[in-house]
């Protein structure tokens, strides 16, 4: 009887731990961030830039060749940054939705005066 009891508590005891710690994991749903970065030129054209270093939140990734780029974010709103020597610095606030499939955001950026 008494080995009974003690087996039935540790059976709780480790059913409530594994409850916890599974409803405290992340549910949401990561959603493709993606574009492409683009140099403003006088004559209303654009031109990739590449290895600008965007961020979001804790997220960062580069521009490649094409100057395009792609980040996985939960739902919520960032600032969008991105950054790179001669050009000036970019910041957007983005508001991403659960019930978005992806998010797609060309940056535009300026050469620096510098």
């Amino acid at each position: 009887m008494r080995i009974s009891v003690t087996v039935s508590i540790l059976l709780l005891v480790l059913f409530i731990g594994c409850s916890k710690s599974t409803s405290s994991e992340s549910t949401l749903e990561e959603i493709v961030v993606n574009g492409q970065v683009l140099e403003r030129n006088a004559n209303s054209t654009s031109d990739p830039v590449p290895d600008v270093t965007i961020t979001a939140g804790s997220k960062s990734t580069t521009s490649d060749d094409m100057g395009d780029y792609s980040l996985r974010l939960e739902p919520g709103t960032y600032n969008l940054k991105a950054e790179k020597d001669g050009f000036e610095p970019y910041n957007k606030s983005i508001s991403i939705s659960e019930d978005m499939d992806s998010y797609y955001k060309d940056i535009i950026i300026d050469r620096s005066d510098n």
